[in-house]
């Protein structure tokens, strides 16, 4: 797998093309009203991802994101990467969004935590 990085591009971050499955809370900094949603990432770095989803983002809006991670903890442990961030930019009427990782954890897949639960903890 080769990372994106094009001269011309502004993200200082290597990207790497991973397409992964993502399950989503999104919400307002004015309000505690927040969405579900599933989508798939296009490319993921340190700072952030593009994600493909079936309902739109908005930017601004705070987003909780879950990821089944590829890696193993001692190979045998399944991993789930956590994240907190901010839309940043969005394309196709938001279907597409570029978001912003403030805050990352890995958990075990086997966490009780659900996405809703855990989302502005």
């Amino acid at each position: 797998m080769q990372p994106r990085l094009d001269h011309d591009e502004r993200r200082k971050k290597i990207r790497f093309p991973l397409r992964l499955a993502v399950g989503l809370v999104a919400g307002s900094h004015r309000s505690r009203a927040s969405r579900t949603l599933t989508g798939n990432t296009e490319n993921v770095s340190s700072n952030g991802f593009l994600i493909e989803t079936e309902s739109p983002l908005f930017i601004g809006e705070r987003i909780f994101a879950t990821f089944d991670w590829l890696a193993s903890l001692n190979g045998t442990v399944k991993l789930r990467l956590e994240t907190r961030g901010e839309v940043l930019r969005v394309y196709n009427g938001g279907l597409r969004a570029a978001v912003s990782i403030k805050s990352h954890q890995f958990k075990t897949r086997g966490s009780a935590n659900h996405i809703a639960s855990s989302a502005w903890t």
